[in-house]
């Protein structure tokens, strides 16, 4: 008997619960269905996102072109290190190598940079 009485019980809190939720529900699409967005609040939402996105693509550059600059800073540092100066330099241009001496490629280094 008591079992019974547990499970009515329990049966009556999910139909409660159910009900909240249902209730909630249908106060959201309501509230969605109020929400009105003007014309020029619409354009400051807009204007909004493109700033963000041209912030984050400025970000992805910065990013890119440090790593780009340390790459040339750790070239130049290995060119430094290189005993033989007669010794042709494969130096990376679109997407070609081309060979020049150690000065050469040197400059063309801290031009890059």
């Amino acid at each position: 008997m008591a079992k019974d009485k547990n499970l009515g019980l329990m049966d009556t809190m999910t139909q409660t619960g159910q009900l909240k939720t249902e209730k909630q529900n249908r106060k959201l699409d309501q509230a969605v269905e109020d929400v009105n967005v003007t014309f020029e609040d619409q354009q400051k939402i807009n204007k909004f996102a493109r700033s963000t996105n041209r912030m984050t693509e400025f970000k992805d550059e910065i990013e890119a072109k440090k790593k780009s600059l340390q790459n040339l800073e750790d070239a130049s540092d290995d060119l430094m290190m290189l005993e033989d100066d007669d010794l042709l330099i494969p130096y990376h241009i679109g997407d070609v190598f081309i060979s020049h001496t150690q000065e050469e490629t040197q400059e063309m280094l801290e031009a890059a940079k």
